[in-house]
This record gives structure tokens, sequence and C-alpha cells, in this order.
């Protein structure tokens, strides 16, 4: 599992310091590069020991609370160095509440579109109905930082007419969409008119995945 910093930055923040140290030696396997192990080790031990002087009552408050302080801060500091590397090229992976092969719905079924990312990043998907229309569901899906490396539901969905082969294409890039030509139909969807259903001219870094869905009555 990722390590969320921004969530363990919420939490020193509410005062849960030894708490945020341990789940961190818990995952600390993926600290990287191996050098902020040694450090998180040794704040642990730092933590652990003034545990310790509190519970013998061998520490004054006002020297606990110093003492606190200070490995709050050095925790920061780490958190802060984890923030930095991002190798991580931008990629997107999309499934269905059935996962992502022999995707088969029968109508009046629920399908339910996910999808995750390495990076924050702009979204956007298209779905290519059985009777040959590209359907725009997202132009512009803005993807923070906070959802990075998170599985996202994207979409839920009924299963109706038109049946049969279908598509579900997925598109990320470090920048927004520019918009699409679309028009509103007569059974509530919005269809995208290029030509090419893709239409897209992605900035780099970009990404793409897809889904092959087949329904069936």
């Amino acid at each position: 599992m990722a390590i969320d910093v921004l969530e363990l930055q919420q939490q020193i923040a509410a005062g849960q310091t030894g708490k945020t140290i341990k789940q961190l030696v818990a995952q600390s396997t993926e600290l990287q590069p191996t050098e902020l192990q040694t450090q998180l080790l040794h704040l642990s031990a730092r933590w652990s020991n003034l545990e310790q002087q509190i519970q013998m009552d061998i520490i004054s408050l006002g020297d606990a609370n110093i003492q606190r302080q200070k490995i709050t801060l050095s925790l920061l500091e780490l958190l802060k160095k984890l923030e930095i590397p991002n190798n991580t090229a931008l990629a997107i992976h999309c499934s269905t509440n059935k996962g992502k092969e022999n995707l088969r719905f029968r109508a009046g079924e629920t399908l339910q579109l996910f999808y995750k990312v390495t990076q924050p990043c702009h979204v956007r998907v298209l779905y290519k109905l059985a009777d040959g229309r590209t359907i725009l569901l997202h132009n512009d899906l803005e993807i923070p930082k906070p959802q990075v490396g998170k599985q996202q539901l994207l979409n839920e969905f009924e299963v109706s007419a038109p049946l049969g082969k279908e598509q579900v294409f997925f598109y990320a890039q470090a920048s927004a969409f520019a918009p699409l030509d679309t028009r509103a139909t007569a059974d509530g969807y919005t269809e995208v008119l290029e030509e090419n259903s893709r239409g897209l001219k992605p900035i780099t870094p970009k990404a793409a995945d897809q889904l092959e869905i087949e329904t069936y009555s």
C-alpha cells in the first residue's frame, strides 16, 4: 500500500505523532532512499524512550512537551523528503465491478467504472456504444494529489439498449483537455461529433487504458 503523505501530515496536525510513527514503521520498506528508513527507526526509538520516561515519571511535563515537539518536527521533515521524488511515469488503470477481463453485463445489471492514476493529472473518458456512437462521459476531470494511487469510482450505470460490443477509453495527461464538439442526443447522452472519436492530441506525459465490454439481454 502506498504511503499517503498528506493523510499522515493531517494526522500529525491532529496530535497523533506516535500513531503516525507506528504506521510508517509498518511501511518502512517502502521508504526511499533507505537512509529514510534509518531516520524513521531513530525517531521511533526516541518516541518510545520518551513514552517510557513519561510512564516512569522521570521527566517533567515541560521537558516532555519539548521533546514531543522536536520529534514531531523531525517527522514532518522526513515526510517532506517523501514528497520530493516523483519518478513514477503517468499511468491510468481502469476496471469495473466485475474486474477488467471477459466483461459481460446483462441488461438491467449495474455497471460501475473505476480508475486509478499514478500522478496528479487530467482525465478524459469516452464510451463507444454498441450502435457505434461515441459518448463523452467526462471531458476534463482533474485528479488532485490526495486521489493519486487510490481507486476512484467514475460512474455507475444500469445496463440498457443498445446492447452488444462496447468500449470505454480512459485518457490521462498533465494539462487540461480541450473541449470536444458534442451534441445532446434524444436518449440523454452527450455524443462526440469528431470523426475520430478519440480526437486527442495529448500533452506529454500522457497515458491511456481501455475496457472491452459485452452487454446482452
